[in-house]
């Protein structure tokens, strides 16, 4: 690095106690007389966005999250300049956009997404022109800054707080850049004293070395871009109490998800085969019992858990679908009221063999458990009533098809009903062994699903018997998710519901295509998102859109072995990289 000489600074670096003060770039070196220390300078991309991209809600998250990203640990120094954009010009511009839009879309009206940016562009015009609001442009930095014995480590410190925080901003979909390009007369003006009073030349000099051309106005995220300084010395409760997730890759610290400040209790883990999600569901039980006194359900596709479970000190009830514990359809109506018990058994079915397009298979179901299950008393022999009834259709197909599910289900109904083992659930952990009903039909799978769901709305999750407490009473454990997730309202309705319901539900999956197609919104509704390692650089450009973390791909593809991973806890939206502690 070259020493900067300017006499002009040299009364200005004094004041500040500063000597020796050496810059290259982005970095900026200086003795304070009692260390050396450095600072890095980040320019965020892209700052300027449309004064009606978010609505209030979307304004108070994105500054709740904005400012929990930025307590990193370490001091982080925010600074912004605006500069007026002229009025006139700025609309002239967007009048040409929205013109060449109309163009376009009277040779291709069903483009869905140009009409989309044209609506977009025309209440920005309006909202412009209704309330005379003048746009501008802005320019953002980012400093972080470290002190140490030497120079080398300096900059060693420097450059790792600076990959911490792009990868938190990029989390917000704030994206920044290394500074290049600007004179070092304007870094120390613009790092080493407040800001500058006299005229907007410095201002205007700066966006023009940083900023793109395009004419723009800034939105809500630049809104919140003013200058000042953050000492973030104290951890967030959200990570630093809880269960022990594991230990950060970057800056050691141990990592904890606190399920009482978290926004939602429910988890979500990706991961390849053989990558450890049933460790780590497993290592979740236990800690969730532990810390929080909560119990768990597992549903067991495979047969792994009793051990792993045993193995960590755990008390465990097996109930085995098809040998010791059914489905217990007939308990689950005799509790539903009358005029509503056929209709919630159909939805049952239908959502486990997937009929929802087949209307006269719907109906004709319907019908034959009504003339079973219309009574005050639901006799024990009930399915035979149904399948008696099935006979006299007319339709063969219809009797098929109607047949078909009734046989599947008749073997696995015998049993303790898991109605009865869950309104008498002890300190055990209950795991629902489908190994056997899956080989069957994964339908059964997704019908135990249900059913459980249902006998626990009618036990112990409903609102009026919670006790007053933020953490949930019940833990559903759902390995190889990809079962439970198509079209399941049942399991995807009891995420969206929350706390209310008092239930946490833990879903493990081996691709996030599986979530994504299902429904963006479930993303926005998981408190713990839980990202295993494989070296498949694939896995990770599809996660990429979910974690934000394009930036980092090849670190995360190459770097992370068995028992790492990327955790991101809401409400913060940071991925980090994480060596899971597992027991």
């Amino acid at each position: 690095m070259n020493n900067v000489v300017c006499r002009k600074n040299n009364e200005l670096l004094g004041m500040l106690g500063l000597r020796d003060v050496k810059i290259s770039n982005d970095i900026i070196l200086y003795d304070t007389g009692k260390a050396l220390c450095g600072r890095k300078i980040l320019v965020v991309e892209g700052l300027a966005g449309s004064v009606v991209e978010a609505g209030s809600d979307e304004v108070v998250h994105f500054l709740r999250a904005y400012f929990n990203t930025l307590n990193l640990g370490f001091p982080i120094e925010v600074r912004t300049y605006v500069t007026p954009v002229d009025r006139d010009s700025y609309l002239r511009e967007l009048d040409k956009k929205i013109e060449n839009i109309v163009l376009v879309l009277e040779t291709n009206p069903s483009n869905t997404k140009l009409r989309t940016e044209l609506e977009k562009l025309k209440k920005l015009r309006d909202k412009v022109l209704r309330t005379g609001l003048s746009p501008f442009d802005a320019v953002a930095f980012f400093a972080v800054e470290a002190c140490a014995e030497n120079e080398k480590e300096v900059l060693k410190t420097l450059d790792s707080r600076a990959k911490i925080l792009m990868n938190s901003l990029e989390a917000l979909g704030i994206r920044v850049r290394d500074l290049r390009g600007l004179r070092r007369r304007i870094i120390l003006k613009l790092f080493f004293r407040p800001c500058n009073r006299r005229g907007s030349n410095l201002i205007e000099r700066v966006l023009a070395a940083v900023s793109t051309p395009k004419i723009r106005v800034v939105g809500f995220k630049g809104a919140v871009l003013h200058p000042f300084i953050i000492n973030a010395k104290v951890r967030l409760t959200l990570r630093s109490s809880g269960i022990l997730l594991g230990t950060n890759l970057i800056t050691k610290e141990k990592v904890y998800w606190n399920l009482e400040r978290s926004l939602s209790p429910h988890v979500l883990v990706v991961g390849p085969t053989g990558s450890g999600k049933t460790e780590f569901l497993s290592t979740l039980v236990k800690r969730l019992k532990d810390v929080y006194g909560i119990q768990a359900i597992v549903l067991d596709v495979k047969g792994e858990y009793s051990e792993r479970l045993s193995r960590r000190g755990l008390k465990i009830s097996i109930a085995r679908l098809g040998d010791n514990a059914g489905l217990g359809l007939r308990e689950i109506a005799i509790r539903l009221p009358r005029e509503s018990r056929v209709g919630i058994i159909t939805e049952l079915l239908v959502n486990a063999f997937l009929l929802s397009s087949e209307k006269e298979v719907v109906s004709s179901l319907y019908h034959a458990l009504d003339s079973a299950l219309s009574d005050y008393s639901v006799r024990e022999e009930w399915l035979k009533e149904v399948m008696d009834y099935v006979t006299t259709f007319e339709d063969g197909y219809l009797c098929y098809k109607v047949s078909t599910i009734l046989n599947y289900i008749a073997p696995f109904d015998d049993g303790e009903p898991l109605l009865n083992m869950i309104a008498s659930l002890s300190d055990d952990v209950l795991v629902i062994d489908l190994s056997y009903a899956v080989s069957v039909s994964s339908a059964l799978a997704l019908l135990t699903a249900g059913a459980i769901i249902k006998s626990l709305e009618l036990t112990i999750l409903s609102p009026s018997r919670l006790r007053n407490s933020l953490v949930p009473r019940i833990a559903l454990i759902f390995d190889e998710g990809w079962i439970y997730l198509r079209r399941n309202d049942l399991v995807t309705n009891l995420v969206r519901l929350g706390r209310g319901y008092g239930a946490l539900v833990a879903l493990a999956t081996q691709d996030i295509g599986d979530v994504i197609e299902l429904s963006r919104g479930f993303l926005d509704n998981i408190g713990l998102f839980m990202v295993l390692a494989s070296p498949d650089r694939s896995y990770w450009s599809r996660l990429s859109e979910v974690l934000r973390i394009r930036r980092i791909i090849e670190q995360y593809s190459l770097l992370l072995g068995r028992g790492e991973g990327v955790v991101r806890i809401s409400p913060d939206p940071r991925p980090l990289p994480l060596k899971l502690i597992l027991d």
